[in-house]
Parts: structure tokens; sequence; C-alpha cells
């Protein structure tokens, strides 16, 4: 049921009724032998890497602080190792390929890598403490990544999350001729821009520079050129050499920049939204049962069925009979 993408199947009776009762067991499974588990890891790794990151040459630590540090790399240690377990039952319940296929299984395997990376070059490697940082500025990252996937197992968060990831869906196409939008008119600046080598400008201390039209944000020009059209689009308007060189073709470049990308396409972008709020949110109470399968179906090794149901043949689904004129209220 998990890849049916026909949400119209969610609504019949028999679906409802069964997702329902096997929901109730697998919840109450998923929950206390791997939610539980992941809460600790992460709040133990959030603390650690907020916290105690820190160079020992830089931060003087108290022998007690020295002991909660290492009592902490030891509790994430153990809870990386249950969680490699379970990640090895999971390839082992299925073919190598579906498995790094999974975006999920690849968001666990790098996030386990990373921490206990960053644990082990905190205590015995050269790297500087800098690297260190960023490394854990990437595996907390993650780590919070993870916590949406959790959110699925939730009634009451489960639907939004279906409604984050569907509008996601959309706007793949809204993405590729936005950033063709955005391609655009930076490399119209970019060449611009190579006119300003002998356009020199105070720049407020008595020293004079050129005065580029792409700001450096990340070092190379072409990069910066797409940065700044992004930047424009979210209304950051950096006009302040445009009347130093070429200013007619560089105000009627911003005059159509604003208003394709900033007013044209965005509100496009709103507009796509509000469509998949307007579908999810009609079929919302599909999109919870659809999450449910969803679950199901990747812990499914959580439960033997034969134990949980084995004395248990049918299932039954009562409904109330509407006369003629009756509301469906009870």
């Amino acid at each position: 049921m998990s890849e049916i993408d026909n949400d119209t199947f969610f609504t019949k009776p028999a679906v409802m009724a069964l997702v329902q009762v096997l929901w109730r067991v697998y919840y109450a499974k998923i929950y206390d032998r791997l939610f539980k588990p992941f809460c600790v890891y992460f709040f133990l790794v959030v603390i650690y890497f907020s916290f105690f990151l820190h160079d020992r040459s830089e931060k003087e630590v108290t022998t007690l602080e020295h002991l909660l540090i290492i009592g902490i790399q030891i509790s994430i240690l153990v809870c990386i190792i249950g969680f490699l377990g379970i990640e090895l039952i999971q390839l082992n319940n299925g073919s190598f390929c579906e498995y790094i296929s999974d975006f999920w299984n690849m968001t666990d395997v790098c996030s386990m890598i990373l921490n206990a990376t960053i644990i082990f070059l905190s205590n015995y490697g050269s790297v500087d403490f800098k690297t260190i940082r960023l490394i854990a500025s990437i595996a907390i990252f993650i780590i919070w990544l993870k916590m949406f996937f959790w959110m699925r197992l939730f009634e009451s968060t489960s639907g939004f999350i279906r409604m984050l990831t569907e509008t996601l869906l959309d706007i793949k196409v809204f993405m590729i001729m936005l950033m063709l939008c955005l391609f655009m008119f930076g490399n119209t600046t970019l060449i611009l821009n190579q006119n300003r080598y002998d356009v020199m400008v105070d720049d407020g201390s008595g020293e004079y520079e050129p005065a580029w039209l792409v700001g450096g944000h990340f070092g190379p020009a072409y990069v910066d050129a797409v940065v700044d059209q992004y930047m424009l689009g979210l209304g950051e308007f950096q006009m302040d050499y445009y009347n130093d060189g070429d200013s007619y073709i560089l105000w009627i470049l911003f005059i159509m920049s604003t208003f394709i990308t900033q007013i044209t396409f965005f509100n496009m972008l709103i507009a796509i939204m509000g469509d998949t709020f307007a579908r999810v949110s009609e079929g919302m109470e599909q999109a919870t049962i659809k999450e449910q399968v969803q679950m199901m179906n990747e812990h499914a090794w959580v439960l033997d069925l034969d134990e949980s149901f084995g004395d248990q043949r049918y299932i039954f689904s009562v409904e109330k009979q509407l006369g003629e004129g009756e509301s469906g209220a009870w």
C-alpha cells in the first residue's frame, strides 16, 4: 500500500480500518524502540556540539566538566552503535540498492559517521578545532533534519510533513526556471562588471577601489553574480555604483530583474504553494493514513505480525447508517 500514489485508495473504509488496527500496535513499538532512543541521542548530540565542543587550549576545563564531556561522548557512541545495528537490520531486510536509494537511510549513515568522527577528532585528532566545528555544524543540521522524519509518527504533524513533501515536489519545475532566470541576469551583470576595472571610487577611508557591480560574497565572480541576483529577488538592492558606467543598461536590467524575479516568479511560487496546500488539505486524513502506512512499511521489522495478530482473523468496521435528512453528528 505504501507505493500507491492514488490517495483516494485510502478513503475506503476497509483500508482505513485495517491501517487503524495495525497502526495502533506499530505506533507503540516504533515509539518505544526507536523514537525514545532517538530523542536521547538527539539531545546528547545537540548539548555536546552546542556547549561542550571546544578546544581545551582555548578554554580551561574543570575535572567535573571533563568527566561530564567523557560521559556524553560515551553515551553518544553507545547510541551510534545501537542505531548502526538498526541500520544493519534494515539492510538485511531489503536489497542494498533499495537501502542506499532511500534518502533517510543515507541521512542516518552520514549523521552517525560525522558524529563519531567529531568525537574522535576532538580527542585524538590533530585537526584544527575550526574545522571540527565546521563539520559539527553540518552534523547538527542533519540530526535536526532527522527530527522532521520522526514528526511523521504523530497524527497531528504527519499531515503537515506530507504537505511539506508535496510542496517541495510541486516546485521542482519552478526552481529550474528560477535558476535559469538568476543565471540569465547574473551572467549579464558579470560581463558588465568587467568594465569596472578602471572605474575607481573612494571606499570611505581615502583608498580607491574599482566600483564592482558584483559583491564579494564567496570569491568567484560568477558565483557572486548569481547570489546578487537572488538577493535582488528578495529585496536586497545594491545600486551604489549603477551610475558610474553603463548606467542605462544597468537600470533596464534592474527593472526587468525586479519585475520578473521579485514580482512575477515569487508570486507564482506563492500560487503553486497555495494550490498544493488546498489539495493536500482536502485529503488531510488520507495524507495522514498514507504517512502511517509508509512508516509501517519502513519499520516492518519491529513487529512480528504472527505473534501480535495470530489469533485474530477478522476486522469489523462499524459505521453509522444515516437516514434521509440526518446529519453525520453523533
